[in-house]
């Protein structure tokens, strides 16, 4: 009698443990769709719960869900002492959905011993046109042109001197390359350029080289016997 008992709790468990191992898979969220497929329960994607969803529903949650983290991300660009702000909903980011809701359509009840995935990730990825133009944007917006310094002449100061600024050039394939792996990765975060500084043409020493005086010189009347008068004398 004791073996027989022991013998049916052997039965139970195994039924239990195995539980869901018959469960359809699905080749395609079509195919979920077409089977009236409902996710079983403690079934997630991306952490979300989509327990007792049709395909469908829960295909339409959990796109809502995560365009909204799309429109959550930020990254910034840095470069020297500028920055640039790119929201993540402009960077053609994206998650492949259709892949982790077929997956978790495909998952039975999870059985007693089951170590079954209970939450299902869609892989996330950033078009790589729509990355490149948000990556020359910031280039355009981070870059300087180097400006030249100056003098000028001021009656009674003499020459006043206007020093140059450095510019900035950037690594525009680089930052491409920073930027698409980031939103790839669908997180926010600072991504530091790579730069270099351009000196200006003309430094405020060539310009103060150009305007040293050539020579001097001074000259007087005082003490010459040819007077002004003499000189309008002359004149006339």
């Amino acid at each position: 009698m004791a073996r027989r008992t022991l013998s049916i709790f052997v039965v139970i468990l195994a039924a239990a443990g195995l539980a869901g191992c018959g469960a359809p898979q699905y080749g395609s969220i079509g195919d979920a769709v077409r089977d009236s497929a409902v996710m079983e329960e403690g079934i997630s994607v991306m952490g979300i719960d989509v327990s007792g969803l049709g395909v469908a529903e829960a295909r339409r949650l959990v796109l809502s869900e995560l365009n909204d983290r799309i429109s959550a991300l930020e990254f910034k660009i840095v470069a020297r002492e500028g920055e640039y702000i790119i929201p993540g909903d402009r960077l053609g980011i994206s998650y492949d959905v259709d892949t982790a809701i077929t997956r978790a359509a495909s998952a039975g009840r999870a059985g007693l011993f089951s170590a079954e995935e209970r939450d299902f990730l869609a892989e996330p990825s950033a078009d790589p046109a729509t990355v490149k133009k948000r990556a020359l944007e910031a280039v355009a917006a981070l870059e300087k042109v180097s400006v030249n310094a100056s003098a000028d002449y001021s009656k009674g100061r003499g020459f006043v001197y206007t020093p140059g600024e450095d510019g900035l050039i950037i690594d525009a394939v680089d930052l491409i390359d920073q930027l698409q792996q980031a939103a790839s990765r669908g997180e926010s975060g600072e991504i530091r350029a790579k730069w270099e500084a351009e000196k200006p043409d003309y430094t405020i020493e060539d310009a103060r080289r150009d305007t040293e005086p050539i020579a001097t010189f001074s000259t007087s009347f005082e003490g010459s016997t040819f007077s002004k008068e003499g000189r309008v004398k002359n004149i006339k």
